[in-house]
């Protein structure tokens, strides 16, 4: 299901705080990742209730404030702000999935 993942951005804005990385395939689906020291023994509890929050968030997000979102992070690569790209743009692969459909994947995702 989560073939093919493009790192999209770090440190997501959130309400529940910052989501150290977002990824999404070019068929729509999402992927939220939080890091923690792995010698950390609270980090398991701590990463769980993390990422369940941020989920909360982004999915009551629509596809614009999802891409509002991730165009208030650093662009990816280390790109200026000039060179800042839509959600689709990063994700399309030679043009295999059309806007409107990923526009919708994501939106349900």
């Amino acid at each position: 299901m989560f073939a093919n993942l493009i790192p999209i951005c770090t440190v997501l804005p959130t309400p529940s705080g910052y989501l150290d990385n977002l990824l999404v395939t070019p068929a729509g689906d999402i992927a939220l990742v939080e890091c923690k020291p792995w010698r950390n023994l609270e980090a398991r509890r701590e990463v769980i209730g993390q990422i369940i929050d941020y989920a909360k968030d982004i999915s009551c997000w629509s596809y614009e404030e999802l891409q509002q979102a991730i165009s208030r992070t650093k662009p990816r690569g280390g790109l200026d702000e000039k060179t800042k790209q839509s959600l689709f743009e990063i994700v399309s692969v030679n043009g295999e999935k059309d806007e409107a459909s990923f526009h919708d994947a994501v939106a349900r995702n």
